[in-house]
Formats: structure tokens, C-alpha cells, sequence
């Protein structure tokens, strides 16, 4: 007769069963959490605010280089006189045309409602005309100025906001060449050190003609920035 085989110890666990198996979860489980509670990786930045990476650039000279045709469009001014709208236009294509010249091909393209604004004080009927009771039209320097927002997260841009703002007009070849220096900045060009460039802000503007600009400096550095095209 075949000797019995002794039945199993209850109290003796099998291996593979749950009391092997627990305490390795339970390691792990905790190990994970340790490698991640000072992480970021552990805390994305809500969908709804700004995340941890994102930040604002603000900047004179485009930080998008050369994006062109770069589109424009008036705002401000007498919205009740298209005379007075069409006489800005002209001043701000005279600005653009000073650069195209200089290169020959097209750089900025007029728009009716798209593009970067070139904002002139509400209720310019003129482009001599000046914001500011009892400044005179013909000796005061216009006041112009590019502005740029960058917002990025993780380097990559999300949004650009930019406008070129007048906030005093003056003689009209003068803005002409106060707006033209602004676009070069829309362009993506610095300030410059040469002597007499349109782009050095040393440069005295009022008395001189708009055929005197760009200098060669200028066309050097758009050229740089833009390539031969």
C-alpha cells in the first residue's frame, strides 16, 4: 500500500501567493512616489494659467526677423473722414516705400483691416496735426514708437502682439522717416551705431529729405537680416 503523502501546512505560504507579491507592490509603490513628489513632472501647469516656462519678451527690434510681406493697417485718426484716413496711408506707405526702394522687391503690404497697426491719435485729420493743445505742428518732433510682446513656454512662441505707435505726428516728411525708422525695427533691425544711419537714434531726422535714407549701413543691415532676395 502506497505510503500517504502529509497534507500541506496552512500556516506555510506557497510561493507566487499574495504574501509574496504585496511587499514588492508596496516598495516600488513608494519609491515612485519619492522620485516624483519634487518633481514637475509630478505638477503640470493648469491648462487655465501660464505655466512655470512661460514668459514675456518685450523687445525694439522684431524678434521674427524679416516676416514679410509684413501686412499694415491704420487705425486711429478721423474715422469720419476718409480724406484724412487716406492722407495717413500715404504717409505710412511713403515709410514702407523707403525700405522697398532700397532693396527693390516687397517688403510690407497695406491692409484694411489686418496686420500690424500703425495707431495715430484719435481725431488726426492730418498727418500734421499733433496730439497736444498748443504744440505746433511744423517744429515738433514726432513721437513714434515699435512695440513687440512675445509670450513662449518651453522656448516654442504661442503669441505675438505688435504695433507701431504714433503718438505725435509733426512735418510730414519727417514722420515719413520717424515711421520708416520704427518699421526697420518691425523688420528685426537693432539700433545702430553707424554715423547718420536711419536706424541710429543719434540721427536728427527734421531737415532732411526721405531720399537721403536708407544710408548704406541701413541696407547692410537689412541685408543681414533679410538676405540678398
Amino acid at each position: 500500500m502506497p505510503a500517504s503523502r502529509p497534507s500541506p501546512d496552512p500556516d506555510r505560504s506557497a510561493p507566487g501567493s499574495l504574501s509574496w507579491i504585496l511587499p514588492i507592490l508596496f516598495l516600488a509603490g513608494m519609491g515612485g512616489w519619492f522620485y516624483y513628489a519634487g518633481s514637475d513632472r509630478a505638477r503640470p501647469a493648469p491648462s487655465d494659467g501660464p505655466g512655470p516656462e512661460e514668459q514675456l519678451r518685450i523687445s525694439d527690434a522684431s524678434a521674427i526677423p524679416c516676416n514679410v510681406p509684413l501686412r499694415w493697417r491704420v487705425e486711429g485718426g478721423d474715422a469720419d473722414s476718409v480724406e484724412g484716413t487716406d492722407a495717413l496711408r500715404d504717409v505710412v506707405r511713403a515709410a514702407a516705400g523707403i525700405w522697398e526702394s532700397a532693396v527693390g522687391r516687397s517688403l510690407f503690404q497695406a491692409h484694411a483691416t489686418e496686420g500690424l497697426p500703425v495707431r495715430f491719435p484719435v481725431g488726426t485729420g492730418s498727418v500734421g496735426e499733433v496730439a497736444g493743445a498748443g504744440v505746433d505742428a511744423e517744429s515738433a518732433e514726432p513721437v513714434v514708437r515699435f512695440l513687440e510682446q512675445i509670450r513662449s513656454r518651453s522656448g516654442r512662441v504661442i503669441s505675438v502682439e505688435r504695433a507701431v505707435e504714433v503718438d505725435r505726428g509733426g512735418d510730414p516728411e519727417h514722420l515719413v522717416l520717424a515711421l520708416a525708422r520704427e518699421f526697420g525695427h518691425a523688420l528685426g533691425l537693432p539700433d545702430s551705431d553707424a554715423t547718420g544711419a536711419l536706424m541710429n537714434r543719434g540721427t536728427r531726422l527734421d531737415g532732411r529729405e526721405p531720399s537721403e535714407f536708407p544710408t548704406a549701413a541701413d541696407i547692410e543691415a537689412l541685408r543681414r537680416v533679410c538676405g540678398e532676395g
